[in-house]
């Protein structure tokens, strides 16, 4: 099943035409994403907690956006931090999760620091920096269509394409007058694709080497009494078709098609690098070439770093000790 699995995704990565782009990892937008949550007033040690996932963060959003400014980019990394603490501590705030859109809707501060923090930063940082149309899309998160089936139902509602999607196209980059119009009709392709990459890289580590049975591939592949390996071919293919309609429809703006061809090589390269998926214990020679060069840009980030005395960010606690935030 390994070499099957290797051979689909050498071939989607050839139909999409990937290439690695040049990337450079950038430290300051760690240390403005520490900054950000060391400025809510949360407790250091929750402070400190946040930084695997900050890198993780920055690194995701300097791939896939390379060339929004920088505070696009910073808005991007904190509101995916947001989402990785709240999943990670889910079971934690259950009940305030559970009134959540109650007391939005009501009006009332949710009983949580970590809640209110990322409501007022959805609505006073973020939208800020998008038109109306983006900012009420971002907002409210996936919209599911009556006609997706049942893989396609879940899968909307377990992740944020939408949201991803057009964090893309902040205003200075898009200004929805004139040019939503020529964007709107690509985006629920481009959805398409952002959780299928996500699906074709991940489904190793889920379902060769681990026992997960209840991911998009393995619905899809349940739903369509086909086997996996049918089912991650199935998603190489509609994954390649919606970039391929996405570039169509986008055809009238060039600006907004480079967009999209940042993202998408960008976000391929970060699912690459990533070691939790564990492809680097398949023959993918693109997975050792995106290690060398993310390798290189980190060494190079540091060097600079360490050349110019540059100060990381310094978190300190009630008694004055301090920790550099350093990875």
């Amino acid at each position: 099943m390994e070499a099957d699995y290797t051979q689909l995704v050498r071939d989607f990565l050839r139909r999409v035409q990937y290439q690695p782009p040049p990337y450079h990892y950038d430290l300051g937008l760690e240390d403005t994403t520490v900054e950000y949550f060391a400025s809510q007033g949360f407790p250091v040690d929750f402070v400190n907690q946040l930084r695997p996932a900050i890198q993780w963060v920055a690194g995701f959003t300097l791939a896939s956006y390379p060339r929004l400014s920088r505070e696009a980019q910073r808005g991007i990394a904190i509101y995916s931090a947001y989402v990785i603490v709240i999943d990670d501590r889910a079971a934690e705030l259950a009940e305030d999760l559970q009134q959540f859109l109650h007391r939005l809707f009501q009006g009332q501060p949710s009983q949580s620091q970590l809640l209110r923090c990322f409501v007022r930063f959805l609505h006073q940082d973020l939208s800020a920096g998008y038109g109306q149309f983006a900012r009420d899309m971002i907002l409210k998160g996936p919209r599911i269509s009556s006609r997706c089936g049942y893989p396609q139902y879940l899968r909307l509602k377990s992740g944020l394409p939408e949201v991803y999607a057009y964090l893309a196209f902040p205003t200075e980059a898009c200004p929805e007058d004139p040019l939503l119009a020529i964007l709107l009709p690509a985006i629920p392709e481009y959805m398409l694709f952002i959780n299928a990459v996500n699906d074709i890289f991940s489904f190793y580590k889920e379902s060769i080497i681990g026992d997960e049975t209840t991911n998009f591939v393995s619905n899809l592949a349940l739903v369509n009494a086909m086997t996996p390996l049918q089912a991650v071919e199935q998603v190489c293919q509609a994954a390649t078709a919606a970039l391929h309609r996405t570039c169509g429809i986008l055809a009238p703006a060039p600006s907004l098609q480079r967009t999209i061809d940042h993202f998408c090589h960008g976000y391929i390269l970060y699912h690459l690098s990533q070691t939790r998926y564990r492809l680097n214990e398949l023959d993918l020679p693109e997975v050792q070439e995106v290690k060398a060069l993310m390798k290189a840009t980190l060494l190079s980030e540091s060097s600079e770093v360490e050349g110019h005395s540059e100060q990381r960010v310094v978190v300190q606690d009630h008694s004055g000790s301090s920790q550099a935030s350093g990875f």
